[in-house]
């Protein structure tokens, strides 16, 4: 039965034989992070305050639907949001 060092060893020597590339992608690749995290940051204060925009959809523009119709709008915000 091999021991636990041995098993240690091959698979070192397996992930040896691997050249990670240089994945730094510079100055577009930073302007897409920031990008990225501008997006996420709008969407999850927009989900923080969708309690508000309930209560104004269920007073101003759709009076005539129930309150748990008006909340799949923000169920499906979220939904999308983490697709």
């Amino acid at each position: 039965m091999p021991s636990a060092m041995h098993e240690t060893r091959r698979g070192a020597a397996f992930f040896s034989n691997f050249k990670l590339a240089n994945v730094d992608g510079g100055l577009s690749g930073w302007l897409a992070v920031l990008g990225a995290w501008l997006l996420h940051f709008a969407m999850v204060g927009v989900m923080s305050a969708f309690g508000s925009y309930q209560t104004f959809y269920e007073f101003e523009w759709l009076k005539t639907y129930a309150e748990s119709a008006i909340a799949w709008i923000g169920s499906l915000q979220l939904f999308l949001e983490l697709l």
